[in-house]
């Protein structure tokens, strides 16, 4: 049988992205902690782990941060701006606070991450923005699941093997709520930097 091997990334590239997300709760975190604490005994150097503060659930990306537009992409924001920004207000109205059951971890060649579900809302939000916004081309569509990304990989390993790892250390579960949800400027990939710009509480 082939060996799979990770897919190794760099955490440090510089991108422009505005994306909307929401952050992670201390419950979840230390959830989440527990389980990058022992891939990185395990795997050493070659685990890169997301800190606390660029863990986030992303609901879309408005401009994509490994996406060349052509054109700069703060000035490219301020054009889509107030179109955006009204839809996903409207949208959001009556839209009350979301529950994500979080249970799962799963390993891919080029991530780790920990998924969850809903009652569906976060579906409802994503296909009721874009039957008012159409995405620039280019843009990838809003996600089909809810999910973190608590892991990438600095080096190949085996992926079997992380596989392995994660089915040992044994079930997460944890119910997250979610009340907020943030547009944000990212200017280091996987959030490690970015600011907040805008916030859309739910009622």
């Amino acid at each position: 049988m082939q060996e799979r091997l990770t897919i190794p990334t760099n955490p440090e590239q510089a991108v422009i992205g505005y994306i909307v997300n929401s952050g992670v709760s201390e419950g979840l975190y230390r959830q989440i902690h527990a389980i990058q604490t022992k891939l990185n005994d395990r795997f050493p150097g070659a685990i890169w782990t997301a800190p606390r503060d660029s863990l986030h659930i992303t609901l879309m990306d408005w401009l994509a941060p490994l996406v060349d537009y052509g054109k700069n992409k703060d000035e490219l924001f301020r054009s889509i701006e107030n179109r955006y920004t009204e839809a996903l207000a409207e949208v959001l109205g009556k839209q009350r606070s979301i529950q994500v059951t979080f249970d799962t971890i799963e390993v891919y060649p080029a991530a780790i991450i920990v998924k969850g579900h809903d009652d569906a809302s976060y579906q409802h939000i994503r296909e009721s923005f874009l039957e008012k916004i159409e995405l620039l081309p280019g843009t990838k569509p809003p996600p089909t699941i809810i999910h973190t990304t608590i892991c990438k990989f600095l080096k190949q390993i085996d992926v079997g093997e992380v596989e392995d790892l994660v089915h040992q250390a044994g079930s997460l579960r944890f119910q997250e709520e979610i009340t907020e949800f943030r547009l944000a400027r990212e200017s280091q990939i996987f959030m490690l930097t970015h600011e907040i710009l805008r916030r859309f509480t739910l009622s």
